[in-house]
């Protein structure tokens, strides 16, 4: 029976990510699984644009999934994090973080406390360090309080204790290593025997921002690191860090959480996957490096990087070309080309796309609009996250989420069934972040149609009546006219008596019999039709002409639609219109629009002047 598994992801570096998830796919792919990565970058950024991303978290049904993955380590609301596992827990899934624990439940780790230690003992025994500098990541991280008490232990166990002044907590990133050398140096401390960073990056942003001011390591200053990224090793000096083996990390989760949905493991809360200590330059190792291999990885990498950059740009392009929601399949076609992707589908809110102003909004419609490659639907994501023909149109059965967001608006979420090579082929976060802008774009244009809306409803809108004023007859009467091909029919309406009302009864009662009439040309007339209020106690309606007898039907229905009127408000008096009309059969026989206006309108007064005559003989 398939099994289905939700992996909360957030991308702190796109390589390592990359290996963990294709670890975790290496062991799925073993049994029918059906994996839903939700990944976002909170990167532990302060609250704005990337807290935000959180929501899609609570996108899927909990209820849905037999095991959920939490790989969120770079996520700093780590409050929304917990309330969204408290809701899986409630739906008996079984859960199993990577290197974070949350509220006691299972946990599979690298050695973060044995690497570091062995790592400040390195520098002590074989290096012969006294004054260390501890650089570390969120005070509240888990994974850096493990390095930070390794750190601490091992100086001790050599005699050494911690200098309160020679520890800093700041983020994860390179910037924090430069403010930390500016930090330790306004201090005098910024030249240490060693500096034991948290991470790479940090150990990058600390060499860089020394080299700057004239030192270098390890001839100044020792320097470690940890995670062995990339970068780090292609440094001069290369940098001493720790091998964390992502693959074989996500191989171990994947494994362990499978093994749990059997009913194994129960009870037990810790699992760890291995570490290795990298010795390299920046301790004052001799390390042999191959720099022809060395310079072959950069060059390749670096011709990888500007092609997904071009990409990116075209990508880019196309969405800021086709960014009206008709264009957007074409767009995502486009996208799913150069991406080389098996296909893209977005899911957007209607109710966000709809706001205007201000306005927040947050979460997920029940029913979102759904837009692919192919073309425009509906989904409801109580029932599916994606589109259901996916499932036999292709192989995959991974599917990666990243959110829609702007400002204060979440518009929605993008999935594409997930294949190793995309995560290589394409910077997610940047590609993500087009397609929110391009959604963005796309609000705007909807708020500035609405406000031109509401402009042009002011400009030709009688604000009396709501039927459209002279301006909205020159406007759009025409324009049905046109439309029509001059087959079309004319009623003028007027007022009998208002002068004798307003002085008799009153401007109010004269108002509710202008009012009247407007109503009931509303009600009766077709809504495709053009009405007007000509001014005063005159309208005017331009319909489609089908023929006479339907003109006078209607004159009819205004007529008692205006007797009931009359009661309904409880007028002193009925209210009663004088009405002419005029017709053309078809476009053959039209006369110009302003001819046919003249003709009903002289046709009414000579009703109305015979209703005059008439009242005046009797």
């Amino acid at each position: 029976m398939k099994k289905k598994i939700l992996m909360l992801s957030s991308s702190w570096n796109n390589d390592l990510t990359h290996e963990l998830i294709k670890g975790i796919c290496e062991r799925l792919n073993q049994d029918d699984v059906e994996l839903h990565i939700i990944n976002i970058y909170d990167v532990l950024e302060p609250p704005g644009f990337y807290q935000k991303e959180l929501e899609v978290f609570l996108l899927p049904n909990p209820s849905k999934y037999d095991g959920v993955l939490v790989a969120v380590n770079s996520v700093a609301s780590i409050s929304v994090v917990d309330e969204i596992l408290d809701k899986v827990g409630a739906a008996n899934a079984k859960i199993l973080c990577i290197d974070r624990r949350h509220n006691g439940l299972p946990n599979i780790s690298s050695d973060n406390y044995g690497a570091e230690y062995k790592i400040v003992d390195h520098l002590i025994q074989v290096h012969g360090c006294k004054t260390l500098n501890f650089i570390g990541g969120p005070v509240n991280n888990e994974e850096n309080q493990l390095r930070y008490r390794a750190f601490c232990d091992a100086l001790k166990a050599n005699g050494l204790e911690p200098e309160p002044e020679r520890i800093r907590f700041y983020g994860f990133l390179q910037r924090d290593g430069k403010v930390a050398y500016q930090d330790f140096k306004k201090l005098g401390l910024h030249l240490p025997d060693a500096v034991v960073c948290a991470n790479d990056f940090m150990a990058l942003g600390y060499c860089n921002e020394a080299e700057a001011d004239g030192y270098q390591a390890p001839e100044d200053f020792k320097i470690t690191g940890f995670d062995n990224l990339f970068d780090a090793q292609f440094y001069f000096p290369s940098i001493t860090t720790v091998d964390r083996d992502y693959f074989l990390q996500g191989y171990d989760a994947a494994n362990t959480l499978m093994e749990m949905i059997e009913g194994k493991h129960e009870g037990k809360l810790d699992f760890y996957s291995g570490t290795t200590v990298r010795l390299n330059e920046s301790c004052g190792c001799k390390v042999l490096r191959d720099f022809r291999k060395e310079f072959t990885n950069v060059y390749v990498s670096k011709t990888e990087d500007e092609y997904i950059r071009s990409v990116q740009r075209l990508i880019s392009r196309y969405l800021t070309k086709y960014n009206t929601a008709e264009k957007l399949p074409e767009a995502l076609e486009e996208c799913k080309r150069h991406l080389k992707l098996y296909d893209i589908c977005l899911c957007i809110n209607p109710s966000a796309m709809e706001m205007y102003g201000e306005d927040v909004f947050t979460g997920y419609d029940e029913v979102l609009d759904m837009y692919t490659s192919t073309g425009v639907g509906k989904i409801k994501i109580s029932e599916q996250l994606y589109p259901p023909e996916w499932a036999d149109l292709y192989e995959s059965k991974i599917y990666m989420f990243s959110p829609l967001h702007f400002g204060d608006i979440t518009f929605g979420y993008c999935v594409i069934p997930y294949e190793e090579n995309s995560w290589n082929l394409l910077d997610f976060r940047t590609y993500s972040e087009a397609l929110s802008q391009a959604m963005d774009t796309m609000h705007q244009r909807h708020e500035v149609a609405l406000v031109n809306k509401k402009l042009q409803a002011l400009y030709t809108q009688d604000a009396m009546t709501g039927l459209y004023n002279r301006f909205g007859y020159a406007t759009f009467a025409e324009e049905f006219y046109a439309k029509h091909n001059g087959k079309v029919y004319l009623i003028y309406v007027d007022l009998d008596d208002l002068k004798i009302l307003n002085d008799t009864y009153g401007h109010s009662v004269g108002d509710i019999a202008i009012n009247g009439i407007a109503e009931a040309i509303t009600k009766v007339m077709p809504d495709d039709s053009v009405k007007v209020r000509m001014g005063g106690d005159e309208f005017l309606v331009i319909a489609e002409f089908v023929n006479e007898a339907e003109i006078l039907t209607k004159e009819d229905q205004i007529r008692s639609y205006l007797a009931e009127y009359s009661k309904r408000e409880n007028l002193p008096v009925d209210i009663v219109a004088s009405m002419g009309h005029v017709w053309n059969e078809d476009a053959a026989s039209s006369k110009p629009l302003e001819s046919l206006v003249n003709e009903a309108d002289n046709n009414m007064y000579k009703i109305k002047q015979s209703k005059k005559h008439r009242r005046s003989t009797d």
